[in-house]
């Protein structure tokens, strides 16, 4: 059936004041969901308080310490073993013995004694022989408190380190305020025969 010229104008009418509602009612809805999702998200904390810089293994590598390797030497630290690995791509090159921090799991803010977990590199070999440090355990401030060197690592978070101790005991231990601490001669060894800056180093559980 052939409609009238008015009856099309009418009808034509119809179908563009439709369209026209709907694109603004899908315009407007988007955009109050969008809203409602930041602020859920701020409420919620949904997003981890984590430097984007960091790169935490997966929960996969996390469970398959050797699922993850890298070419020619390298550092792989097990947190739960208190080992310090040299690697020669897949080869176990030397064992080194270590504190880790006092807190298990990955780090997520600065001061909660966790060893940060992830794939990260040397970023500066720095002598540390007159350094101090006050551990806020009663004993004041410690002279040469890490040792000869500190091996400051690139992870995203300020001060996390290789290094040595004046407390050998504690090697072997949950122990320190997130860096990775070894035995005065180990450290000494490690830096001389195996460090050098930008050298991959892989932190697991």
């Amino acid at each position: 059936m052939k409609l009238k010229p008015e009856s099309q104008k009418l009808f034509f009418l119809i179908i563009v004041t439709v369209a026209i509602c709907a694109l603004f009612f899908t315009i407007k809805h988007h955009g109050v969901d969008e809203k409602a999702a930041k602020v859920a998200e701020k409420e919620l904390k949904l997003t981890p308080d984590v430097p984007k810089t960091a790169k935490p293994l997966s929960p996969t590598i996390l469970q398959k310490r050797d699922a993850y390797s890298h070419r020619g030497e390298w550092i792989k630290i097990i947190k739960l073993d208190h080992k310090l690995h040299v690697m020669k791509d897949k080869n176990i090159v030397k064992i080194y013995d270590i504190a880790v921090g006092k807190n298990l799991g990955q780090k997520v803010r600065a001061g909660d004694c966790k060893t940060p977990v992830g794939d990260f590199s040397v970023q500066q070999i720095q002598s540390a022989s007159h350094w101090s440090h006050d551990f806020k355990d009663g004993k004041g401030v410690i002279q040469n408190a890490y040792g000869p060197w500190f091996i400051r690592l690139r992870t995203g978070w300020n001060g996390i380190g290789i290094h040595g101790t004046h407390a050998p005991n504690s090697i072997g231990t949950n122990d320190t305020e997130g860096c990775i601490r070894l035995k005065n001669s180990d450290v000494d060894e490690l830096k001389r025969r195996h460090i050098r800056i930008g050298m991959p180093v892989v932190i697991v559980e």
